[in-house]
C-alpha cells in the first residue's frame, strides 16, 4: 500500500514563514510612459558586438562547465577600477549578487536601506532573510538623496549587532559616511 500524498497544507509548513508570506515575485511592467523599473538599457548592442559574442558561444564547449572562478574576468575588472581580484564579485545578473550580498548580511531585524524606486527584490529578499526594508526615496529629480541615505544608514536603531562591529557606526555625521 502506497502512502498517502503529504497535504498542501503540510507541504506549505516546511516554507520558512517569512517567504510565505510575500507575495509572488512578478515581471508585470507598471503604467508609465517610460519603463524604467528593470535598469534596462533603451539601446540595443550593435550587431559586431552580438557577433562577437556568438561566436565565443560557439568556440567554447558546450560539454564542461566553465571554469568555477572567471580569473581573467576578476583581474581585468580588479584592474580597471584599482581593486584587488579577490575583491570583485561577479555572478549571472545583478538578482543573484543582491541575493547572494544579503543572505550573508541580513538577519532578524536587520535594516536594509535602499534609494526608492529600485529593484522590488531588496525589499522582498529583506523580509525573507528576516530583515527590514528602509526606503528612501529619491529627489525631486531622481537622484540619490545622499544625506537621507546617511541618515537613514547611521539611525540609532541601525547601531547594533553585526552591523555595528563592520564599521563602528556610531560616529556617522555629514562628514564622516557610513563604508557604502
Amino acid at each position: 500500500m502506497r502512502p498517502a500524498a503529504p497535504s498542501a497544507e503540510a507541504a506549505l509548513a516546511l516554507i520558512k514563514p517569512e517567504v510565505r508570506a510575500q507575495a509572488a515575485y512578478t515581471l508585470a511592467a507598471p503604467a508609465a510612459p517610460r519603463k524604467l523599473n528593470q535598469n534596462e538599457s533603451p539601446f540595443d548592442a550593435p550587431d559586431s558586438l552580438k557577433e562577437a559574442v556568438l561566436a565565443a558561444v560557439r568556440a567554447a564547449p558546450w560539454n564542461r562547465y566553465p571554469p568555477f572562478a572567471p580569473t581573467e574576468l576578476l583581474e581585468r575588472l580588479a584592474a580597471r577600477h584599482g581593486w584587488v581580484a579577490d575583491g570583485v564579485l561577479v555572478g549571472n545578473g545583478s538578482n543573484e549578487l543582491i541575493q547572494a550580498t544579503l543572505s550573508v548580511t541580513v538577519g532578524a531585524g536587520t535594516p536594509v536601506v535602499t534609494p526608492v524606486p529600485t529593484f522590488s527584490l531588496y525589499r522582498l529578499l529583506a523580509a525573507v532573510y528576516g530583515g527590514r526594508h528602509v526606503p528612501v526615496p529619491l529627489t525631486p529629480d531622481f537622484d540619490f538623496d545622499v544625506d537621507a541615505l546617511a541618515r537613514a544608514a547611521c539611525h540609532p536603531t541601525i547601531l547594533r549587532g553585526r552591523r555595528s562591529r563592520m564599521g563602528r557606526w556610531s560616529g556617522c555625521s555629514p562628514r564622516r559616511r557610513p563604508w557604502w
